[in-house]
């Protein structure tokens, strides 16, 4: 009989999750990825445009950076923004 150990991890917001031991990087990436479409999708909802648009462009941000793609971010945060 074959025994699984888990392993505990926390998402980017802060959630806590368990998975199988050696899954732990692929589980963070899916867990990441549905918490930051949720909170994408409520955003999407908010009926304040201008501060739903602020708070999504920190959130896509924050998950490209988890993806490694910090270089990207930089360059975008430099670039000027303009909301009305």
């Amino acid at each position: 009989m074959k025994t699984i150990t888990t392993q505990q991890f926390e998402a980017f917001d802060g959630t806590r999750h368990e998975t199988e031991k050696g899954c732990i990087k692929h589980e963070i990436e899916a867990t990441n990825s549905k918490v930051t479409l949720n909170l994408m999708c409520a955003l999407a909802l908010d009926e304040d445009a201008e501060s739903a648009h602020v708070e999504a462009d920190e959130l896509l941000c924050r998950f490209l950076r988890h993806l490694g793609h910090g270089p990207i971010v930089d360059a975008y945060e430099k670039v000027l923004k303009y909301y009305s």
